[in-house]
Formats: C-alpha cells, sequence, structure tokens
C-alpha cells in the first residue's frame, strides 16, 4: 500500500548551490552544531605546510567538493599551532605546550631583571659577578632556544583530534555526535575527499566500516560517468508500469536524487557492473524515478504531482526513510513488494537479485536463503 505524504524537503536535499566553503572556527561551529546537529570536517593545518596550502589551492577550490561539505558538514579549519583556546564539547582546550615554554620564558626574564640589579651592586672584576654574568648569559641561551620551539608547539586539540600523530594535513571527520572520529591522512584530491565525504556524510559507514571499498567503488562510478557508461536502459515510471502489465515481469525501480553521491554512486559502478546490469536488464523492468521529476504519475489510483520541487511519488516510495541509494521492486501485480534502502557493494549484489527474482523473499528471510544456496553449492 502506499500513500501521499507531502514534503517540503528530504535529506539534506533541498541544497543551496555554494561554490566556496563556508569555513568555521570551532568555537562558532560548536554553537551552530548545537542548534542544528551535522558531522564536522576538520582541515587540520599548520601555516609552514606546503601540501596544506596545496590542498587549499586545489581541492578546497572544487565547487563540486565546496557546496557537498556546506550542505553535509561544518567544514572547519584548524591551525595545529594554534596559541587560541578552544571550546568544544564542555570542555577547554589550551596549547599547553606553548603556555609552558612562555610560562618558562616569563619565569626565566623575571631572573635575568633580578640577577641584572644585582650585577650593578657587584664589582665587575669579582667571581661573583663573573658567575652571575654566566647564569644571565645561559637564561638568554635557554629563551631565544625556546622562543624558537614555541613556533612550532601543538595545540592540545589538535594532538587529541589526531591522537598524538601529528601529521599534516589531516582531515578529520567527527561524526555520530561528534564522538567518533575518522582521520584521514595526507594531500587528498577533490574526488578522493568527496568519496570519504560521502562515506560519512550520507551514512554509508552505517552499514560498512570499510571505507576504502567503499572509496573504490566511488572513484569507479567517477570514472563510469565521465566515459558516459550506462549500460542500463532506464524507463520512466510511466513507461516502467506499461511494460510491467505486458512482461509479467518485475520491476526494478531506483528512486534517486541527484545530489545523492551515494545514490549515483550506486547506480554508475553497482549497478552498472558487468555481471550486475545483463541481469537486471534481462530479469526486470529497469526504472529510474528522480525526486525531482516534474511530471505527473498515476499509480494504484493515486495521481502524484511535482510539488514544492519534488515529485510525491517518489517521496511516497521514500516514506519518511530518507536514506539512499533507494530501490523499490514493484510485483507482476504492480504492488510495491520490497524495499531496498542501503549500499550494496558489487560483490553482494547478484546474490540479492537472485533472491527477489526467484520470488524467495516471499517465503524466507534473505539471510536463511543465502545460507540454503551455500549448502547446495558445497553438494
Amino acid at each position: 500500500m502506499i500513500k501521499k505524504i507531502f514534503i517540503l524537503c528530504l535529506f539534506p536535499l533541498c541544497l543551496l548551490g555554494q561554490n566556496e566553503i563556508k569555513w568555521y572556527n570551532i568555537n562558532d561551529a560548536y554553537q551552530a552544531y548545537l542548534k542544528n546537529p551535522k558531522p564536522f570536517y576538520i582541515d587540520v593545518y599548520t601555516e609552514w605546510c606546503g601540501w596544506c596550502k596545496r590542498m587549499d589551492q586545489t581541492t578546497f577550490k572544487d565547487p563540486e567538493l565546496a557546496n557537498y561539505l556546506n550542505n553535509f558538514f561544518y567544514p572547519i579549519k584548524f591551525d595545529a599551532e594554534s596559541k587560541e583556546p578552544v571550546n568544544f564539547g564542555g570542555r577547554t582546550y589550551y596549547n599547553s605546550q606553548f603556555n609552558y615554554g612562555k610560562n618558562l620564558i616569563d619565569s626565566l626574564s623575571k631572573r635575568i631583571d633580578t640577577d641584572n640589579l644585582k650585577l650593578q651592586k657587584i664589582n665587575k672584576e669579582s667571581e661573583e659577578y663573573t658567575v652571575l654574568q654566566q647564569g644571565i648569559n645561559n637564561n638568554l641561551a635557554q629563551i631565544k632556544n625556546l622562543n624558537g620551539k614555541l613556533s612550532r608547539t601543538s595545540h592540545d586539540f589538535a594532538v587529541d583530534l589526531l591522537r598524538g600523530e601529528m601529521s599534516y594535513p589531516t582531515s578529520i571527520f567527527l561524526f555520530d555526535s561528534l564522538k567518533n572520529n575518522m582521520p584521514a591522512k595526507g594531500a587528498l584530491s577533490a574526488q578522493q575527499l568527496l568519496g570519504i565525504s560521502t562515506f560519512i556524510g550520507e551514512n554509508i559507514y552505517q552499514q560498512t566500516r570499510d571505507v576504502n571499498l567503499f572509496q573504490d567503488i566511488f572513484q569507479t562510478a567517477l570514472q563510469n560517468k565521465t566515459n558516459n557508461i550506462q549500460p542500463i536502459q532506464w524507463r520512466n515510471f510511466e513507461e516502467g508500469m506499461a511494460e510491467v502489465k505486458k512482461s509479467n515481469k518485475k520491476m526494478f525501480l531506483i528512486v534517486d536524487h541527484p545530489s545523492s553521491k551515494s545514490s549515483q554512486t550506486f547506480i554508475n559502478a553497482v549497478l552498472y557492473n558487468d555481471k550486475i546490469h545483463p541481469y537486471i536488464q534481462q530479469n526486470f523492468i529497469p526504472t529510474y524515478l528522480s525526486l525531482l521529476d516534474t511530471k505527473v504519475y498515476n499509480y494504484q489510483n493515486l495521481e502524484f504531482k511535482n510539488v514544492n520541487g519534488f515529485n510525491q511519488l517518489g517521496v511516497a516510495f521514500l516514506d519518511g526513510q530518507n536514506q539512499f541509494p533507494f530501490v523499490a521492486i514493484i510485483d507482476e501485480n504492480e504492488n510495491l513488494s520490497l524495499k531496498i534502502q542501503q549500499f550494496i557493494p558489487p560483490s553482494d549484489f547478484p546474490n540479492i537479485l537472485e533472491y527477489i527474482y526467484s520470488n524467495a523473499y516471499k517465503t524466507t528471510n534473505y539471510v536463511e536463503w543465502l545460507k540454503q544456496k551455500e549448502i547446495k553449492q558445497k553438494k
């Protein structure tokens, strides 16, 4: 059963087109987070780091990345050698190394001032004068040494974020109520950073912890899109329903929002896999429905229009669960029979397609069916 659900905005999908990253400092980002929770993306850098400057000039200039970070994260720049205090999570962080060194310099400076006053009252030819002057010179040398080191002291917040492994640049992702920390070390291209950002921003990490696998699939999708590889002949919903009536096949329906990178990755890499797209093309009616579609569709005696920029048929299929990618299976009787609302890698998807095509989903859960299949294959 499908019903009309009128909605103004889905996901972080009412996206603003922003070609430049809106950088926050930590304190402002945390205050914004308290009003509107989103993950943090933190670029941990230093002023002397050449690769940090390279990312500023290239990676962070990419408009697609800028728009994504602005909408799915609070983008933050943090100088790992900052001297300013940071308020985060109910705690105040300082540059303890700098403060310790500065206090030590102040103490040495006061001692030097005191000793200089003493020198004025002592005979220059005396041994006491020589010893006191040597002490002053030693303290001056120590101050000079400390001043040299204080320019590169690590802030406690940076030490905490990087878990003591001070390497620059490092991209930090804070998510799940800012309690989980995933670092990505080194200079990243815009596409590399976009892949990791999608993994966190669209909650793929809740389905798989293998960020490297997702990154590989993400890059494959980009390559396929660049090469205009489109092996599946997609129908719109009206065309798909007409074929379901004629062919007695199930509809394999993708409900997509073009701004969802995980959905685009699923389509352009997983579904276009050489072992997957022929199976879909042969055994299903592949149908594509964009949430931005402006067409009017009729389904189950209801009319669905585009309201406030969103096609209400797509909204109805999602049924408030605004997680992408999204696959709906409509059976031969034109009923919605199954939803798949998670990212599945190419290695696992052929089994799922077989499970659906064989109608095993009507009588057996997927885990049990897969066990039975493996047992049969071993015989």
